[in-house]
């Protein structure tokens, strides 16, 4: 049951970013509490941040999209993943 609240809130986020859900999950998969200010696949997840798809639009256009995604990724990811395991 908590892996598909888990699931749940990975596309959540991703649909409100848009970026890619599956490699968010990768991500939050491999997330280390011992490293709370290292989000694995950072830069991959940037790239495909697409502005047009996100729910969140916000920031008002693409860069500072990004800007507000670099820094909320990190939160919500220690948050998820303290939540789910």
């Amino acid at each position: 049951m908590e892996k598909i609240r888990q699931k749940k809130s990975v596309e959540i986020f991703a649909e409100k970013w848009g970026v890619d859900a599956e490699l968010l999950s990768k991500s939050l998969s491999s997330y280390s509490d011992s490293q709370p200010d290292f989000v694995p696949y950072i830069d991959e997840l940037m790239k495909t941040a697409d502005f047009d798809k996100a729910t969140n639009q916000s920031a008002g256009n693409r860069l500072g999209h990004i800007i507000r995604l670099t820094k909320e990724l990190p939160i919500w990811i220690a948050r998820t993943k303290q939540k789910y395991s």
